[in-house]
């Protein structure tokens, strides 16, 4: 056998996959969940399995409560096959690249507004980022938050909250003056503090009585840190998030969240986006929402508040940026396949045809 043929045996006795990185990071977080989707898209494009390690992953490999050996966990990794494409933040809350020696072709790393970047020839990708959501998940989490939540009646407006707002609850109680029946959900994320949530919540409560709409007006929610940290009774402990833009007749998103602008959108809706009076968060980037009729001004006047969702064809970067990782993907393989041709073979030229047709 040749040394070429030796060495190519040798290359293929792991499959190449594509590993998501997230030992060091927070699933819930919108740069966290780019990574899994971006991932998801490459894998259908390169016909390649992709592996998630999280935290979850980490305690289970643990023995006896102590550390993970970093034996134990490059066995974990090599079990799958060979890391061609690793994803993650790299910190050193990271297991994987800090005790790890992995030698991946590409390693995507970044916040999700730089891998935007990648989809350039998009109208959109200065203010669109990648996420996970699916048409497929999407349905399927719709059918779940309906039976976590049977009982919500009339128009259902999903509030995703990042901080307090100050003047949204007027301007929600404003827009749904003329709706028989209404429900707010607030929709908790990884930035809003359980004192953000329940002020929120509270202040709506109080308008709501103040006003005699108690029997027009419904308050329901999630409170994302609350329940991580047991600081409340969760009617569910399951995650609303997707289900709720799968189901939600408007969705009213804070004007600091690109993740909260992209992911309604990939769901065919429309968004409303508030932002605080004197706020210019972003201002420039929603400007192209809006011309392009992707979304609308949402605030406490007679004109703003108003809640005027559209179906659209659903708008989701994310596949374009995996086009484009992609293709440089295909060239760093094309060269790592060059560079171990002429390592391996004492004839490289006689021998090249073998590699590349």
């Amino acid at each position: 056998m040749s040394n070429l043929s030796q060495h190519w045996n040798r290359s293929k006795k792991r499959s190449p996959y594509i590993l998501v990185d997230l030992s060091g990071d927070d699933p819930t977080r919108g740069d966290s969940r780019g990574f899994v989707g971006i991932a998801n898209a490459l894998g259908k494009i390169l016909d390649y399995p992709v592996v998630t390690i999280d935290k979850n992953t980490i305690d289970a490999l643990e023995q006896d409560g102590g550390e993970v050996s970093v034996e134990a966990l490059e066995s974990y990794i090599h079990s799958f096959g060979d890391p061609h494409i690793v994803f993650g933040k790299f910190t050193l809350g990271s297991k994987i690249s800090q005790y790890c020696e992995i030698k991946p072709l590409q390693k995507i790393q970044g916040i999700n507004e730089i891998l935007s970047a990648q989809a350039k020839d998009h109208p959109l990708e200065s203010i669109l980022v990648s996420h996970h959501l699916t048409p497929e998940l999407l349905r399927e989490q719709g059918q779940l938050f309906r039976a976590a939540y049977p009982d919500i009646q009339g128009h259902l407006i999903a509030v995703m909250m990042t901080e307090y707002k100050q003047g949204l609850a007027d301007a929600l109680l404003l827009a749904t003056k003329d709706i028989p029946k209404a429900t707010f959900f607030l929709c908790g994320s990884k930035r809003t503090t359980p004192e953000f949530y329940y002020k929120m919540r509270d202040e709506l409560h109080g308008k709501i009585d103040a006003q005699n709409l108690s029997g027009t007006v419904t308050v329901i929610g999630y409170d994302l840190n609350a329940t991580r940290h047991n600081m409340r009774d969760n009617e569910q402990d399951f995650n609303p998030y997707a289900g709720l833009i799968d189901q939600a007749d408007h969705i009213v998103v804070p004007n600091n969240s690109l993740s909260m602008f992209s992911e309604p959108l990939a769901a065919g809706k429309t968004i409303h986006i508030y932002a605080p009076p004197g706020s210019t968060m972003f201002r420039s980037k929603q400007g192209l929402l809006y011309s392009h009729g992707l979304a609308r001004r949402f605030n406490a006047t007679q004109n703003g508040a108003v809640l005027d969702t559209r179906q659209i064809t659903p708008v989701n970067i994310t596949g374009e940026v995996a086009e484009s990782i992609a293709k440089s993907y295909k060239r760093l393989l094309n060269e790592k396949r060059i560079r171990t041709f002429f390592d391996a073979c004492e004839h490289p030229v006689k021998h090249f045809r073998d590699l590349v047709p």
